[in-house]
């Protein structure tokens, strides 16, 4: 907790998609030498978490949007 500053959705949104985009490259490309599946989601959930901690993010939007 307190580690991210910003908008929530914001920082939620680019979480789900490096983490969708990271196991549906997994799943696609069987073959791709990402090394082992499991070290590989770790890097870049780190490289995320990382990324995101960096900075404050700000909303993806500039009028507020509920899905």
């Amino acid at each position: 907790a307190g580690r991210l500053k910003g908008d929530p959705r914001a920082i939620a949104t680019m979480l789900w998609t490096v983490g969708h985009g990271t196991i549906s490259l997994l799943i696609t490309f069987p073959f791709y030498p990402f090394g082992d599946p499991q070290a590989y989601v770790k890097r870049m959930c780190d490289f995320m978490l990382a990324s995101l901690s960096a900075q404050d993010i700000p909303s993806l939007t500039e009028t507020p949007v509920n899905c």
